[in-house]
């Protein structure tokens, strides 16, 4: 979902900026360079076949991402094309913010990784975390957020205030449009790379606390559930029912979000915001989600979508939506007027040029 979040908002700034890419490949990733060249002059990839560092003060994701090839590429773009601007993204690439150390750097934080791990009660990682991210902070030229919560929490980290500054994800209203109600059937949609810790979790919750309730009252209801690529190395000790189907990679979601009836998000840790949770808001979808899986949206519980945190209560009001069609298309109706007033890529474009706009010093219009 990260990776749909930069392409976007390049995408959405390509007509004022000139991006030059450079991206790791992780082993099996086919790379489509054709559809990257739509948007980035340049693309470069980096194959992920170092070992990682051995520093156990790093956390372990940072210590896997280490790369010497990687740093010498960023330094040698950015002496070579005389580059404005230095975008990381993700906080375990933070580190290579020191490869051009001359060159003013943006940290793009698509989750505080310390506030995750947190979550997960993991005592030492989160502490590598926050002791990394800490450090980072005061590092960067500007630091970018996905939300205002994680604004705040970023600044009482030690992110500087006044270089710290929320640009949201959001999605792309003109490609996901809403299609006709299914005729008939009850389709539960559950979309989630298991590559991802909390959606591996999500998905547990799912299967064994939330899915057992819905069926003692919608027997023939179908959960479909989008795992993303290798999916099985994830989910291979979880006993699936016969009325769950499970994807691998899907290229593209929208004739699955058409065929739902019901969208759940049933997230019990997350950082940052989601964008699957977007992307069903613009497809006018009736969604069900925690406070944890749209934290950061300001969305309005019974306006944009229902919120439950617990998995009886989550249950329920799945089975009230699969009951109530006329319920069901108000709810999606409103989180699609939501999705177009405040989380278009064009309005997102927008906030994100004019922190290029500061910090390579260009006059304002």
């Amino acid at each position: 979902m990260a990776a749909l979040r930069i392409f976007n908002l390049c995408r959405s700034l390509s007509d004022r900026a000139h991006f030059i890419l450079a991206c790791f490949r992780e082993k099996g990733d086919e790379v489509q360079y054709e559809k990257l060249h739509e948007i980035f002059a340049e693309v470069y990839v980096i194959d992920r076949d170092e070992r990682p560092l051995q520093h156990t003060t790093l956390p372990k994701q940072v210590r896997e991402h280490a790369s010497s090839s990687m740093r010498a590429l960023i330094s040698d773009l950015c002496r070579q094309k005389q580059i404005d601007l230095l975008q990381i993204e993700f906080a375990h690439l933070a580190q290579f913010r020191d490869a051009a150390p001359d060159v003013p750097a943006i940290l793009v934080e698509h989750d505080l990784t310390f506030g995750l791990y947190q979550q997960l009660a993991e005592r030492a990682e989160h502490q590598r975390w926050l002791a990394f991210e800490r450090h980072w902070f005061s590092n960067y030229d500007a630091v970018w957020t996905m939300s205002e919560e994680d604004r705040c929490a970023a600044i009482g980290e030690g992110s500087p205030a006044a270089r710290t500054f929320v640009v949201p994800n959001g999605v792309d209203v003109a490609r996901f449009v809403p299609g006709s109600e299914p005729a008939m059937g009850s389709e539960i949609l559950y979309v989630g790379s298991f590559r991802h810790l909390p959606n591996v979790l999500g998905f547990q919750k799912l299967r064994y606390e939330i899915m057992p309730g819905i069926w003692r009252r919608h027997p023939n209801a179908r959960l479909r559930v989008v795992a993303g690529p290798d999916h099985q190395r994830y989910c291979r000790d979880f006993q699936l029912d016969s009325r769950i189907v499970v994807h691998g990679f899907v290229e593209d979601l929208r004739p699955l979000y058409a065929q739902a009836s019901v969208v759940v998000i049933p997230l019990q840790v997350s950082a940052g915001t989601n964008i699957k949770v977007l992307e069903a808001m613009a497809c006018q979808k009736a969604i069900v989600t925690t406070p944890v899986g749209c934290v950061g949206l300001g969305l309005r519980d019974g306006q944009e979508a229902l919120i439950r945190d617990n998995p009886k209560e989550f249950a329920d009001a799945v089975g009230e939506l699969l009951d109530d069609r006329s319920v069901r298309l108000q709810l999606a109706a409103r989180a699609r007027r939501t999705v177009e007033s405040r989380f278009s890529w064009t309005a997102i474009a927008d906030r994100a040029y004019e922190s290029y706009r500061q910090l390579a010093g260009v006059p304002q219009p």
